[in-house]
């Protein structure tokens, strides 16, 4: 899987972001205060493998869980054969972020920081897979649900754009002794051997960019 971030600071991809009607639907769930972050350009081509079951906190070094979202908009027609996105539902309400690191035998391939959870909380059973035309804003997801792709077994690609939205009142948090120790560590790291002494959470306020309301905390 590849994929172009930060496109809040592209003028034609922030265009996503920013559309009226997706930004009334965040702000009916989060407030009238936003702030966009970790928004990406998600290109799946055919024959890529799967996303594990992750929770998208995981990634965030920012709280509280419940003021924060993502949304998923497909580019491309999406299904089962091309990698679809499948979710657990209710999964969020559990409370809690899980361990996360990299599947057996994946640390080193293509798929760079793709954790997955260590435990099983997805099994295929409680497994709801979202078919998604394109154009369609099919999710707002909780940053504690669990979910994951498919791998893409088509000859067709897989394309969308991704974002997520949290509360200005919400916080940077450090992430030292928590399960996002273990990402923040790599991240540092790969920046370190690029020359780049930057803190994991100073990364994200580069990532931030106020889309509604008044700019707090983030």
């Amino acid at each position: 899987m590849v994929g172009i971030q930060d496109v809040l600071y592209d003028p034609v991809l922030y265009s996503y972001s920013s559309h009226p009607r997706l930004v009334s639907a965040v702000a009916s769930l989060l407030g009238d205060n936003l702030t966009a972050m970790n928004s990406m350009l998600i290109n799946k081509p055919p024959r890529t493998a799967c996303h594990p079951p992750h929770q998208d906190q995981y990634y965030l070094p920012i709280r509280p869980s419940d003021k924060i979202l993502g949304s998923w908009t497909a580019i491309d027609r999406v299904d089962r054969e091309n990698g679809c996105l499948y979710l657990v539902p209710r999964s969020h309400r559990a409370g809690e972020l899980y361990e996360h690191g990299y599947p057996p035998n994946a640390k080193g391939s293509t798929n760079l920081l793709f954790h997955g959870i260590h435990r099983d909380v997805a099994p295929l059973h409680s497994r709801l897979y979202l078919t998604i035309e394109p154009g369609d804003t099919d999710v707002l997801f909780h940053s504690l649900l669990v979910h994951g792709s498919e791998p893409n077994v088509s000859q067709r690609y897989r394309k969308a754009l991704s974002t997520h939205f949290a509360s200005s009142e919400c916080r940077f948090v450090d992430t030292r002794g928590t399960p996002q120790q273990v990402l923040t560590d790599e991240v540092e790291e790969l920046f370190r051997k690029r020359g780049v002494d930057f803190k994991y959470t100073e990364l994200f306020q580069h990532k931030c960019r106020q889309i509604k309301g008044v700019k707090c905390n983030l």
